[in-house]
């Protein structure tokens, strides 16, 4: 009797943690303790199923006696393991779903890490152009005033040259202007 009894709940035990297992390999762990959990507790027949067991065997020979009290137990432990089996399935669904959820928080927040260093970067890059934007207008405004200042020392040099050479033909028209009216007046 035990022995059936034992068989049956260890059939029980590796048909679903082998299913759970494959469908829920993270979850597997849990899912054997689940299932440990309820396995462990045997049922024990009632007061009524005792008075309906007596009253079944009331008058019949030993063996009969048995016969009956084996199939009673059998009926009883399969009624016993559909409720267990819809209890292991519930539990397996609740964990399932807070193991969802907790992968789904994970997920978000995740994305919201991934969002976050984007707009770090995006504003980093931005920061760095905004940078060498200032950088090559400081640069051409440096170049325009080197330009500048050397156009004016440009102009100021022609300026000199100019006058040096003015001063020089003045000075030149002036002597032949002198060594002509001197020829003239002589």
């Amino acid at each position: 009797m035990k022995k059936i009894i034992i068989g049956i709940l260890v059939f029980f035990i590796v048909f679903y943690v082998h299913t759970f297992g494959k469908c829920q390999e993270a979850k597997g762990e849990e899912v054997v303790e689940v299932v440990q959990e309820v396995s462990a507790e045997v049922p024990q027949p009632s007061m009524l199923d005792q008075a309906s067991d007596w009253w079944a065997t009331l008058g019949k020979s030993k063996e009969e006696k048995t016969q009956i009290l084996e199939e009673r137990k059998l009926k009883r432990l399969e009624q016993g393991s559909q409720s267990t089996i819809e209890e292991v399935k519930s539990m397996v669904q609740e964990k399932a779903s807070v193991v969802k959820e907790t992968v789904k928080n994970r997920a978000m927040t995740m994305k919201e890490e991934a969002e976050n260093k984007a707009d770090a970067l995006k504003q980093e890059v931005g920061q760095k152009v905004t940078n060498t934007k200032e950088q090559t207008a400081q640069k051409v405004a440096e170049s325009k005033e080197r330009v500048r200042q050397k156009v004016e020392e440009t102009k100021a040099n022609v300026i000199n040259q100019v006058d040096t050479q003015k001063q020089k033909v003045k000075q030149e028209s002036e002597r032949t202007l002198q060594g002509f009216i001197g020829e003239l007046f002589k």
